[in-house]
């Protein structure tokens, strides 16, 4: 085919002598064309190789074992790299019946399969997924899990009271990996002469001790696993390591009672939560927990327990969504909230609950597992944002255990944004198309009115892979050092995924447990506060607790709105004052019917600079404060919605 058209367009060259030049640059541009036809054919062709699998026996662990499957990248300088591998199994020889299953997704060219038994066969095949590619397979490898003494290693000892030297019976050993590919941890329970056998994976350990009655400790003498002294196991060691334990002296336990009424005496059904402030998470993490909720009873009764010297804070939420959400003693707020020192048994712990207006709303819906659609016993939290001169407002209720459903009622008309939360789940803001998000920004808004019964709002929560021992740990607050409840807050490796996530409790303290070795960024965000970051959040072995404290800004663009009571007849949107401006000016408007209303600001070519309003609002005269830091000098506008009323105006932003 190349000849013939060579031949043609030779031909063409030498029917006109004037117009030969023109046509040789044809031909050149011909010529051109069609070898990069042929590359493009050639390449096409050429097939991209398939990974080169390999599997081998790691070594043992108590009675259980783990098969390790790598297939390095050797063509990584030549082909583009897969997007994804998915890594297939099944039990049996590849000659046997059964059926291959997707048991893992990664990235890496590496995966450790820990759930194996002695003495059985298994088969595996990778599986390359590329973006405009079809997938590639790996060769079908298998192999047969047996014990080789010369790839394990093997540790026995004892466990006594460190005082009188006698023998404890189930006490209990765990030997930590250092590097989470080398398996999770093994463990062991002392039998009736106080002695332990294990079979271990040659590695770094750290070696953590406990048993009931006794003070926990990490070897050598260590409270900490940040203290501890590192063990390093080789290829068939025999060794022995005696623990002394201390008998553990506790303290004194008190009891607090008191109960929970509304102002004319009625008992009331609530959640009373106890905060310890004193075993809060700043300086290290206490694994007893630092709150803890306990219900009343009929006749609005309550009854907690506390250590003896514990400071505690009260929060009441009652069921009765008349009745407002306080501290004790008729505190608004954490920073305010009177401390309750425990020194001996506490009563009278009496509160009194105030009224609030009643509106005939909720928002309703599910939470469940995002695999397996299980319903999930969750927190949803639910935030109010600025409006009306008053601080936005944030609401939280359980979901119900057995079907996973929740209800919020008696809402402040606004506009709402909700998180879930689930302990062991990644919580995530709303979107109605399902779309997970921790940013508040990305998430949808929900319009509460007087009236309205929005149900559905559900939540499908993705399960968080805990990969390793480590514990990133900290408090949440605003610019004042008030503590934030209620905000997200999310670590991300370096590829930028997500690999632990939770939500601050009441006195803005978080806690991020299962994490692996790494550098980290720890991000933070809450409706109204612009997102907070600590990038650089590195856990090493000897760096197993970390501590960080997020401080959140107020979103400036929207920091500012007053609101009158005065009698409006028609809408208005006002020129902004002063204008010109630098750096922020005011925004009047009113409003004759209470409704949805958006503010908009924009540049020259139409593109959105900024959202002021988009809430529900009731009617009235407003003033919204525009912020233009950030901005370049220049010509603006701004656009209120509300009903079928529209109006735009003019500002002009000077430096």
């Amino acid at each position: 085919m190349l000849l013939v058209v060579n031949l043609a367009v030779i031909k063409l060259i030498f029917q006109s002598k004037n117009k030969r030049i023109t046509l040789m640059k044809k031909l050149l541009f011909l010529l051109a064309g069609l070898m990069l036809f042929v590359v493009s054919s050639t390449k096409a062709q050429m097939q991209i190789p398939k990974p080169h699998l390999q599997v081998s026996v790691v070594s043992s662990m108590m009675n259980s074992w783990s098969v390790a499957l790598n297939w390095p990248d050797v063509y990584a300088a030549i082909y583009t790299l897969p997007d994804h591998y998915n890594v297939y199994k099944k039990k049996g020889a590849i000659a046997d019946s059964g059926k291959f299953e997707m048991i893992w997704i990664t990235r890496e060219g590496k995966f450790m399969d820990h759930n194996v038994s002695l003495g059985k066969s298994y088969s595996y095949y990778i599986e390359a997924n590329y973006r405009n590619q079809p997938e590639v397979f790996s060769d079908t490898v298998q192999v047969l899990v047996i014990e080789a003494n010369d790839i394990i290693a093997k540790v026995n000892g004892v466990v006594v009271d460190e005082s009188t030297l006698i023998p404890l019976k189930r006490a209990k050993i765990e030997f930590l990996p250092v590097s989470f590919m080398a398996g999770p941890p093994s463990w062991a329970i002392t039998d009736s002469i106080g002695s332990f056998n294990l079979k271990l994976r040659p590695g770094d350990y750290f070696i953590f001790t406990g048993a009931e009655g006794y003070v926990p400790e990490f070897y050598d003498n260590a409270q900490t696993m940040q203290q501890a002294a590192k063990v390093t196991l080789k290829s068939g060691d025999l060794l022995t390591f005696n623990f002394g334990l201390k008998q553990l002296l506790l303290p004194d336990v008190f009891s607090v009672t008191g109960t929970v009424k509304d102002a004319s005496g009625n008992a009331q059904k609530a959640l009373v939560t106890a905060v310890i402030t004193n075993r809060r998470p700043n300086h290290m993490p206490d694994p007893r927990g630092h709150s803890f909720i306990v219900r009343t009873d009929e006749s609005g009764n309550f009854k907690l327990f506390a250590r003896e010297n514990d400071t505690l804070v009260l929060f009441v939420d009652p069921t009765n969504h008349a009745l407002q959400r306080q501290f004790y003693n008729n505190k608004t707020t954490f920073e305010t909230a009177d401390r309750i020192v425990v020194t001996q048994d506490i009563t009278g712990i009496d509160i009194t609950l105030a009224s609030k207006a009643v509106y005939d709303n909720s928002i309703s819906g599910t939470i469940t597992d995002s695999a397996t659609s299980s319903p999930l016993k969750a927190i949803v939290y639910a935030y109010k944002k600025k409006s009306n001169m008053h601080q936005g407002s944030r609401s939280f209720v359980l979901s119900d255990s057995l079907t996973g459903s929740y209800s919020l009622a008696n809402l402040e008309p606004g506009t709402y944004y909700l998180v879930a939360a689930s302990r062991g789940y990644r919580p995530t803001f709303f979107n109605y198309d399902g779309t997970q998000t921790l940013n508040w920004r990305n998430a949808d808004s929900i319009i509460v009115t007087e009236n309205g019964k929005i149900s559905d709002i559900n939540f499908a929560l993705r399960k968080i892979n805990a990969a390793g021992n480590a514990i990133v740990y900290g408090n949440i607050l605003d610019a004042n050092g008030n503590n934030v409840e209620g905000a997200v807050a999310s670590l991300l490796n370096d590829n930028g995924e997500v690999v632990n996530a939770t939500i601050s409790d009441l006195d803005g303290s978080f806690i991020m447990e299962g994490l692996s070795s790494g550098s980290y960024q720890l991000s933070s965000s809450v409706v109204d506060y612009n997102s907070a970051e600590a990038s650089n959040v590195t856990v090493e072995t000897t760096n197993n607790y970390v501590n960080v404290d997020l401080v959140l800004t107020e979103d400036a663009l929207t920091s500012v709105e007053t609101s009158t009571n005065n009698i409006v007849t028609n809408y208005a949107l006002s020129q902004n004052y002063p204008n010109p401006f630098n750096p922020s000016t005011s925004i009047s408007y009113q409003l004759p019917t209470s409704g949805l209303v958006t503010i908009k600001v924009y540049n020259v070519i139409g593109k959105e600079i900024a959202t002021l309003v988009n809430e529900y609002q009731q009617s009235g005269s407003y003033s919204k404060e525009f912020s233009a830091n950030g901005l370049t000098s220049g010509v603006y506008f701004y656009t209120i919605k509300s009903g079928n009323f529209t109006a735009t105006k003019k500002m002009i932003f000077l430096k």
